[in-house]
């Protein structure tokens, strides 16, 4: 009897550098497995990242990657993206969420031509205030799917308290820890330039987020001035930009620490190893965050986090007291005395930065591709 080689499509809204490695991995496993990878890619262009992403560039040269027609007309993109899919023939679908249009369209060709179509999400239950009508149409959309690829544990149990028995694998939140952890024994050459420069302090705790007010990097400011870590010298990089960076520069002036507070916008992917690298610990203070990448690439190379219970790193690669701190959203002094504690206790920030190392070694590329896997061949999820 014949081997079935399965076409899995991938059909995203744009491939930066974390998809782009992904999918470079997935297609990897695929492709010894006997089967095809397809991108679907609908904008050249991220709404998030200002600088080119050279890096994804360069992966998706080596994948097949169908770009859609952009267009200001839903219907126009709703039909690029459907004439796509007939040419693709994908055996199975991969979408970027449930329910916006290109997950629906998507949804759609699947149900008219039989093809199993599975979604990726890192939402979780805490994220934001939920209505009951929402989360009825929500489960109702849901049981269309026959499965998904999801961020983590918190994220599964999300899907399943809406009705979801389809399976549901984890892994979808991870980088290219390899590639990080050698870009940054890379940069590390460099480093004596970036601190001529100024451009890295000697010491430092990193924030990098995006200035929105989700993010809550004024809590951070606020925790970093009352750990007492200006008066140790101990700088705060500020890695990020969008709408509340005045109200996060004003914030820094109230506290008096703005001489301390060293703010760089727009850092390329390929550059931040060096940041992360040679910082004490990263804090990410979110009222709410579905994941947190930030974790991860920090975790990579061996840098203890403190973040809030409410993003979704939380209790999954952040194990309270273990590879880092986890601590309520707004509990200043809580938090404040966890930086204190990294920053004045070398023994103690080793061993977290030898469990934060250990744990996301199980938190790589390969987790995405096995779970892309074991949705495509059927076997049973949990």
């Amino acid at each position: 009897m014949p081997k079935t080689i399965h076409r899995v499509c991938f059909v995203i809204n744009h491939i930066g550098d974390y998809h782009a490695s992904r999918l470079s991995s997935c297609q990897e496993r695929l492709r010894l497995a006997g089967h095809e990878l397809v991108a679907i890619e609908a904008s050249r262009s991220s709404a998030f990242y200002a600088h080119r992403q050279r890096r994804a560039a360069a992966l998706k040269d080596a994948i097949r990657c169908i770009k859609l027609i952009e267009s200001p007309s839903r219907r126009e993109r709703a039909l690029s993206l459907w004439h796509a899919l007939k040419i693709a023939r994908p055996s199975h679908i991969f979408t970027i969420g449930y329910s916006d249009e290109l997950a629906l369209t998507s949804l759609l060709f699947a149900k008219v031509n039989s093809v199993p179509i599975f979604f990726m999400s890192d939402s979780k239950a805490d994220d934001q205030e939920r209505s009951a009508w929402s989360e009825w149409i929500k489960a109702g959309l849901l049981r269309l799917f026959d499965g998904a690829l999801v961020a983590g544990a918190r994220h599964r149990s999300y899907f399943r308290s809406l009705g979801m028995s389809r399976p549901i694998e984890i892994g979808y939140d991870v980088i290219d820890n390899t590639f990080f952890r050698a870009q940054a024994a890379k940069l590390e050459r460099r480093a004596p330039f970036f601190l001529r420069k100024g451009i890295l302090p000697e010491r430092y705790v990193i924030c990098v987020s995006r200035l929105v007010s989700r993010k809550r990097v004024d809590v951070a400011l606020r925790i970093y001035a009352a750990s007492g870590a200006p008066q140790c010298g101990v700088r705060f990089v500020l890695i990020g930009s969008g709408p509340e960076e005045a109200a996060v520069s004003e914030t820094a002036k109230q506290l008096g620490i703005d001489d301390m507070m060293c703010h760089l916008r727009d850092v390329p992917n390929s550059i931040m190893p060096i940041f992360y690298r040679r910082s004490e610990a990263l804090l990410l203070a979110s009222e709410y965050d579905q994941w947190g990448l930030c974790v991860n690439e920090a975790m990579a190379l061996g840098i203890p986090c403190i973040v809030t219970s409410r993003c979704g790193v939380a209790g999954e690669i952040v194990e309270h007291g273990k590879s880092g701190f986890v601590f309520s959203p707004g509990s200043v002094e809580t938090a404040a005395g966890f930086l204190r504690q990294l920053l004045s206790e070398r023994a103690l920030r080793d061993t977290m930065s030898l469990a934060a190392t250990n744990t996301i070694d199980q938190w790589d590329l390969l987790r995405f591709s096995t779970g892309v896997a074991t949705l495509v061949v059927g076997r049973s999820g949990t």
